[in-house]
């Protein structure tokens, strides 16, 4: 009889970050469009979209993803997955905004993952089909990359759906205590980033928790 060929693990927490991350990276033959190998793959058909086009995306996907995972994911595996992502995220993504809209401060004592924000940056707030003020909320763990710049928490509608739980600081990697996540609304400024530098916050911030995950494992 032959032998059965053995069965890859199933996805861990790191490995999904890393397919996201991925996933949220600009194309580099839509460098001009701004266009991440998730919209190139979402994309209508066009004269420079083909199907030809989408099946090298994911073949660029797997080698890349190969090449950083510590186990090797075959492209169809790798495709199924991120329909998956997409589909379960968008809906807790949908689940917790509609209840903050219904609330005005959405479940007490819960945030959305890592993962969850992770997707939603990747395939956009707009796509999870959220209506309402509570779909723009600001996502306050990126301030703690902008050195140079602060934000006015006070208009922000997340200050009231933030846990009280400690967080992580993507910048050091170290739990935080509450009370500095944010200064005092007094002597904040009010400095917003451009689209620009959000998508390379995001990509920043990525990067960060899957070091932090990956530091969690060797211990």
């Amino acid at each position: 009889m032959e032998e059965k060929r053995k069965r890859n693990p199933n996805f861990s927490l790191q490995d999904s970050l890393l397919l996201t991350q991925i996933m949220g990276e600009t194309h580099p033959d839509f460098h001009d469009m701004d266009m991440s190998f998730h919209k190139v793959d979402k994309a209508r058909f066009s004269n420079r979209i083909s199907k030809a086009t989408k099946n090298a995306l994911w073949v660029a996907v797997t080698e890349n993803f190969n090449a950083r995972a510590q186990f090797r994911r075959e492209q169809s595996i790798l495709e199924k997955k991120w329909e998956n992502l997409q589909r379960d995220h968008r809906n807790l993504y949908m689940d917790f905004q509609r209840e903050i809209s219904l609330t005005g401060r959405g479940p007490i004592g819960r945030t959305l993952s890592v993962l969850t924000e992770a997707v939603i940056d990747v395939i956009g707030k707009q796509s999870a089909a959220v209506v309402g003020a509570a779909g723009a909320a600001y996502d306050l763990t990126l301030a703690s990359l902008m050195l140079p710049q602060q934000f006015d928490v006070c208009d922000s509608e997340e200050r009231s759906s933030v846990s009280d739980g400690p967080i992580f600081n993507v910048m050091d990697l170290v739990p935080v205590k509450p009370s500095q996540r944010v200064q005092s609304c007094s002597t904040t400024t009010s400095t917003l980033p451009s689209d620009s530098e959000m998508r390379a916050l995001k990509k920043r911030k990525l990067e960060l928790q899957i070091k932090f995950y990956e530091r969690q494992l060797k211990l």
